[in-house]
């Protein structure tokens, strides 16, 4: 972390001496995202995936943009992401979560699912179809997959606090 700024200085500096080195505006971008200089991510990212097609740079893009809040632009370039990478686990998490956060509930479920599959021990990702769930009433699907979070990090108390609502519901609904 200390020598990011190095390298963001001497990715631009390369990129500015070979302005075809998708390479150097790549990195660059992906320092300045790192240091929060989102304008210069940006700008840099665009660049380099115009001079080269890439699926780390595009999802670096459409995380960025997604982080920006700029949602429709991201949905492109994840999909275009998948599309070229199908087992991106961390696309199809991402895609995902945008789907939950505009209420496509099978769109967002059939994401998730994607990412389990590829990743099955990734905790968030089931914590994310739990959330999914939740929201289409499944309730003992939801209980199965908070305890898979708990037995892959038992440690994360937001999966606890996940299991205790969802106790609290299913036993309300006795």
């Amino acid at each position: 972390a200390k020598d990011m700024p190095k390298a963001k200085t001497f990715a631009e500096k390369a990129f500015k001496a070979d302005k075809s080195s998708w390479q150097a505006a790549k990195i660059a971008g992906m320092a300045a995202r790192r240091l929060g200089d989102i304008p210069v991510a940006l700008q840099m990212l665009e660049r380099a995936l115009r001079l080269q097609e890439d699926n780390e740079t595009r999802y670096e893009l459409a995380s960025t943009l997604k982080r920006l809040g700029r949602v429709e632009e991201s949905l492109p370039h994840y999909e275009r992401l998948l599309h070229a990478q199908p087992d991106h686990d961390d696309g199809w998490n991402e895609l995902g979560s945008i789907y939950l956060a505009h209420r496509m509930l099978a769109e967002a479920e059939q994401c998730f699912r994607r990412a389990i599959a590829i990743s099955p021990q990734t905790p968030l990702f089931h914590a994310n179809l739990a959330r999914t769930i939740f929201c289409s009433g499944k309730l003992p699907e939801v209980m199965t997959e908070i305890k898979t979070c708990l037995h892959l990090d038992a440690g994360n108390p937001e999966w606890h606090t996940m299991l205790a609502k969802a106790l609290t519901l299913q036993s309300q609904e006795r």
